[in-house]
């Protein structure tokens, strides 16, 4: 059932702002006469008008939980620890180290990963070594098998014909246009 969230017409001069990473700043309603920076802010597209606000609010309340969903079969192991959505639970993923001059052996021990995470990131790594000799055997399959279908094509009459009127099958200048005549693009015109 779908429903309509009409724009009121009591609050003609307020912009409802959905910027802001916090409770208190996202959604917040302004008046233009309490800041005189938000009629500037017009064509910004960081706010709406609050009818347009609220049919935002709308789709996110729809679209929201689907996001969340994904993540948490994304990220299911941090889920089942409740580290996800408590940021005071460790979650293994160390960040970025800071490079320092001369670390000492403990910081070396806490910037390398676990096996765990090594584990984990290895199917997105690029490979440690190309194995050169494996490209050039798939390239010489793939130049062999051109080869081949070349050479049919040259001395096999039954494959050249079943290519060609496979190829004839399959043009799309045949097909007609919406009023039943030849296409305009067709082979029939000089602009083919």
């Amino acid at each position: 059932m779908a429903h309509f969230i009409p724009e009121p017409a009591f609050l003609p001069f307020h912009k409802l702002f959905l910027d802001g990473d916090k409770v208190e700043t996202y959604g917040r309603l302004v008046s233009w006469e309490e800041d005189d920076a938000v009629a500037d802010l017009m064509f910004t597209e960081r706010q709406f008008s609050p009818g347009d606000g609220l049919k935002a609010f709308e789709l996110q309340e729809k679209i929201y939980p689907f996001l969340i969903k994904c993540c948490e079969l994304i990220l299911h192991d941090f889920v089942t620890s409740g580290a996800l959505l408590d940021g005071t639970i460790s979650t293994g993923i160390t960040p970025d180290p800071v490079v320092t001059p001369e670390p000492g052996p403990s910081a070396v021990t806490e910037i390398l990963p676990s096996l765990a995470t090594i584990s984990v990131e290895a199917p997105y790594r690029l490979p440690a070594n190309i194995n050169f000799e494996r490209l050039r055997d798939i390239f010489a399959a793939r130049l062999s098998a051109a080869e081949d279908y070349l050479f049919d094509l040259r001395e096999d009459p039954g494959f050249f014909a079943d290519t060609i009127i496979d190829w004839s099958e399959h043009r799309n200048d045949a097909l007609l246009d919406t009023y039943g005549n030849p296409h305009p693009t067709g082979p029939h015109t000089h602009d083919f």
